[in-house]
């Protein structure tokens, strides 16, 4: 197990940044990378979002029943 402080999307970026390209393509790079991050991370808190939603409409629905008795 590596113990940097590096993740490894940066790892990435610094293998490749090995004096090839111009530092507007690695910028360009690391952009996409965000953005994919970003995507990802909107889909991930949407999922989330509907499990709750789900889960807080049965306690509702459960206190509904539970009161009526």
């Amino acid at each position: 197990m590596e113990l940097s402080g590096s993740s490894p999307k940066r790892r990435r970026a610094e293998e490749k940044d090995e004096g090839i390209g111009s530092p507007d393509i690695l910028e360009e790079e690391r952009a996409e990378d965000l953005r994919r991050e970003m995507i990802e991370l909107r889909q991930q808190l949407e999922k989330e979002r509907s499990v709750r939603m789900v889960l807080e409409e049965q306690v509702r629905e459960g206190r509904r029943g539970y009161g009526g008795r």
